[in-house]
């Protein structure tokens, strides 16, 4: 399910994304991954886990920052004014930033104590730079009894003082405590050192008028009120959103799928520090009773099946905001759509170790009266599970039907994915049984096989004449490796008439597992792959096959 009806244009999102990023809030869900489940992992964050991220990114800019203004001022007044007063102290200042810079880009494991070391470092090295250099050049001008340059170097270092605090309050996220511990002594720190140098020198005494002096020491001050308060509304801001991906005992991560029937988040239990995916279903998405009563029945009809390649479900409940929630376990792997598409069409001996899994899982639900009928490549997922791969799990019971009565069909519809969908269920989509998901198997081991579906088109009446009354064109002539066995048992699962296919997922399992190449692949040999063929290996450039364009 997209997060709205018109997609963003893209350099918009794009601008979004950072904008969030830079002020913490996260990254949406523009252009997300449609898969149900994907590789995810990492231990649970909390909010000062996040802190102390989002304070090495801004620590790591703002230092550059700095050192990148700092190097422009030394620059002019080296080369244009040939100005050199306090020259060792500027560079020592600009070494310091520096070396804090050095630091926090590229030491790794920095702990948020560290972190805030080094804050306070640069922090302390930008105020005694300004306060030194401000405290010699009016000393200067002042032993020179030049009143106009005085006042100009006064008002410069103002601006900068203010820079600073601005800067420094935007940039560091910190509570409004801290920052207010921290920014107001500096916003006052201009009226002290002015007062300390007309109090202690005649010569600064006796060219400082009274506006001179207090006209402009007060817009530090100003600013580091506005500091804090600035830094006060984006912690507490942060804060909001980071409860917000709250969901009783669950918190949220990135999204990580989304498909029509709600999102789906990377997530952590709080208390048991398991990673887990919860899916959503929010109420400002036409959340009308026949949605609300689909995805309990998707929740029900999962939670009751117990077979291991059925994806688990170990919770379910309402936010507080009427927020639809359910949480599953978080796979490691691709989904078969993914699979084929980075890594090119399968081994037929892997096809049918992938098949003959899903045939156990479909065995136990159609058992309970159940009918997935959305059967397709990306509700399948080849997964890590206690070391073993390939694990095959069946995802998404949101069309499922229970003994024989679907609660939410729309009789003028039709539910599933038309590219694996058996013929009846265009046309007779509510009493589809179990055979239009032996017809989907198929159709997904067809895809396996020669990496795109048994019958193309653009429209669905195009895909619903094909399914009708196109014959398969056989995966042998595509692709000559494909055992024959193997093709006549797909090619049985397609069959037009539901009379003529396998009758149940255990006689199409029997069926695979009496193939020539059915022991050929094995636990080991996918454990192999799996550590040569990380995700993500491919870079989007499939594996090379001999099928038959």
């Amino acid at each position: 399910m997209e997060l709205s009806s018109t997609r963003l244009p893209q350099e918009t999102a794009k601008k979004l994304t950072r904008w969030q990023q830079w002020l913490g809030l996260g990254q949406p869900a523009i252009g997300a991954s449609h898969s149900d489940v994907e590789l995810v992992a990492g231990p649970t964050r909390t909010f000062a886990d996040e802190t102390a991220l989002l304070l090495r990114s801004r620590l790591q800019a703002y230092a550059l920052v700095n050192l990148a203004m700092l190097c422009f001022f030394f620059a002019l007044s080296w080369f244009v004014f040939v100005d050199h007063i306090l020259l060792g102290f500027r560079i020592a200042a600009i070494l310091v930033v520096a070396a804090c810079y050095a630091a926090v880009r590229w030491r790794q494991g920095l702990t948020a104590r560290a972190l805030h070391g080094l804050e306070l470092a640069l922090l302390l090295d930008l105020v005694a730079y300004i306060a030194t250099m401000m405290s010699g050049r009016i000393i200067h001008f002042a032993n020179a009894g030049d009143v106009i340059s005085l006042t100009a170097v006064q008002q410069g270092y103002m601006g900068g003082w203010v820079l600073l605090v601005l800067t420094y309050g935007l940039f560091i996220p910190m509570p409004w405590r801290r920052a207010a511990a921290q920014l107001l002594p500096i916003g006052c720190a201009p009226e002290v050192l002015l007062t300390g140098l007309r109090c202690f020198r005649a010569d600064v005494s006796s060219v400082f008028a009274r506006d001179q002096e207090y006209g402009f020491s007060v817009l530090p001050l100003v600013a580091a009120v506005a500091a804090v308060y600035a830094a006060h509304l984006i912690y507490r801001t942060r804060q909001i959103a980071f409860e917000g991906r709250r969901f009783g005992q669950y918190v949220l991560a990135e999204r990580i799928g989304g498909g029509g029937m709600g999102e789906v988040f990377r997530a952590d239990h709080l208390l048991l520090k398991r990673p887990c995916a919860v899916k959503l279903i929010r109420p400002d998405r036409s959340l009308d009773e026949q949605t609300i009563e689909r995805f309990e029945a998707e929740v029900r009809a999962t939670a009751r099946l117990s077979h291991c390649n059925t994806v688990e479900i170990y919770d379910f409940g309402r936010a507080a905001d009427g927020t639809l929630y359910y949480v599953m376990g978080l796979l490691r792997g691709m989904n078969l759509d993914q699979l084929v598409k980075e890594f090119g069409p399968l081994l037929p001996e892997r096809v049918v170790y992938l098949l003959r899994q899903i045939c156990g899982a479909l065995g136990e639900a159609h058992a309970s009266g159940m009918v997935h009928r959305d059967i397709k490549p990306s509700n399948i997922f080849a997964a890590e599970r206690g070391g073993m791969y390939d694990f095959a799990k069946l995802l998404d019971f949101g069309l499922v039907r229970q003994g024989g009565v679907d609660p939410v069909a729309d009789l003028s519809s039709f539910g599933g994915s038309p590219q694996y969908m058996a013929p009846e269920q265009f046309s007779d989509y509510a009493t589809a049984d179990v055979r239009s998901d032996i017809y989907a198997v198929g159709a997904v081991g067809y895809f396996l096989l020669i990496g795109r579906p048994p019958f193309g088109g653009r429209w669905i009446k195009e895909l619903h004449a094909a399914h009708a009354h196109q014959a398969a064109t056989r995966p042998s002539l595509l692709r000559p490796s494909v055992p024959l066995d193997l093709e006549e048992v797909l090619l049985r699962c397609l069959a037009k008439a539901p009379a003529d296919r396998f009758s149940s997922a255990e006689s199409l399992r029997a069926a695979l597992d009496a193939c020539s190449c059915a022991s050929g692949w094995t636990a080991e040999q996918a454990r192999q792959w799996w550590r040569e063929n990380p995700p993500g290996s491919a870079r989007g450039k499939c594996a090379s096959v001999e099928t038959v364009a």
